[in-house]
């Protein structure tokens, strides 16, 4: 006789604890025949999640993927907080390294450790770093303090200018933050928030100031905004180095998905050069790989009159077996 299933209590949260399931009456049978069934999925163990799995659907994104893995790691740890990369995902800010592998958490109890799928780091948190996303995440602000201490600064850059951008964060935010930091990472901190600008568009723009800096590059002008002699707008273009008459632009892919946006881009860049303007573009790929765009830049920029000033390089990190262990040492 087929086993019979009762409806799913009312009010159950998108997340459910199996104690919380046992509190509005359900049975361990019961648990365990809608997970068997595909009524639920259980992303954790001990965790479930009421909604049915639907095998026909397309799949989900991986940054909703790693947030949903997210808030299930947080509510199977007690007093544990999403952080670092995984914070970084819940607030929709992009880093140039990715989606993590694992998820972050950080818990004030506990020791710091690494197990299937999650990374918990020991920290101590104020009482203003932890906001409610449906589950606890680190704020913005100490979200960007904990990536930068440890993290690559094309990363820093890219979550503090879309963090701008968004309307999370302001440069004077971080400034302040990382002007009061102690500890490991400060002077990071403190480099990076010097250099977070919110008129970059995208993480790769982020990504091409981060080397535009380890390069000893002057910083150019983002977002300027060129006119021809009668005052008329020609483009707007993501870098401008006036001096030498040099553009940059970081082209994403899928910046221009069609043909007659490919026509009206080639136009416009030949207008930009019969006004003297040289144009250089590079994409994802050429910063991978980044010696003939390093090349190409430093030779544009040494027609200036101006002699180049090289700024100190951001303070690197020491490569170790983690991206973050640093943080639990």
């Amino acid at each position: 006789m087929p086993r019979l299933v009762t409806a799913d209590p009312s009010g159950l949260p998108d997340l459910v604890r199996a104690d919380q399931a046992r509190a509005v009456g359900l049975t361990a049978g019961q648990i365990r025949h809608r997970v068997r069934s595909g009524r639920w999925s259980a992303p954790v163990r001990g965790v479930y999640d009421p909604v049915p799995t639907d095998h026909d659907s397309p799949p989900q994104a991986a940054d909703d993927e790693h947030a949903r893995q997210a808030r299930a790691h947080a509510l199977a740890h007690a007093r544990s907080t999403i952080a670092l990369g995984s914070a970084a995902v819940l607030h929709g800010l992009p880093l140039v390294s990715g989606i993590p592998r694992d998820v972050h958490l950080i818990s004030e109890v506990g020791r710091a450790e690494t197990r299937a799928g999650v990374t918990i780091h020991r920290l101590p948190l104020g009482d203003n770093d932890v906001v409610n996303l449906g589950a606890p995440v680190t704020s913005a602000v100490r979200t960007w303090a904990d990536i930068t201490r440890v993290a690559a600064l094309a990363d820093s850059l890219s979550l503090g200018d879309a963090g701008i951008r968004q309307g999370q964060l302001t440069a004077t935010m971080l400034v302040e933050v990382a002007a009061i930091a102690t500890g490991r990472g400060c002077r990071r901190m403190r480099a990076a928030a010097a250099l977070v600008d919110g008129r970059r568009e995208s993480a790769l723009e982020s990504w091409s100031a981060a080397c535009f800096h380890r390069w000893g590059l002057p910083m150019p002008d983002h977002q300027a905004v060129i006119r021809d002699h009668r005052g008329d707008q020609v483009a707007r273009v993501d870098f401008l180095w006036d001096d030498v008459a040099v553009i940059g632009e970081a082209d994403g892919a899928g910046k221009y998905d069609m043909a007659n946006s490919l026509y009206e881009e080639k136009r416009r860049e030949d207008r930009l050069r019969s006004m003297g303007f040289r144009v250089i573009r590079w994409g994802w790929s050429d910063l991978a790989r980044p010696n003939a765009l390093h090349d190409e830049l430093w030779g544009a920029v040494r027609r200036s009159s101006r002699p180049v000033q090289p700024v100190p390089e951001y303070v690197r990190r020491r490569r170790r077996s983690s991206r973050f262990a640093e943080f639990d040492s």
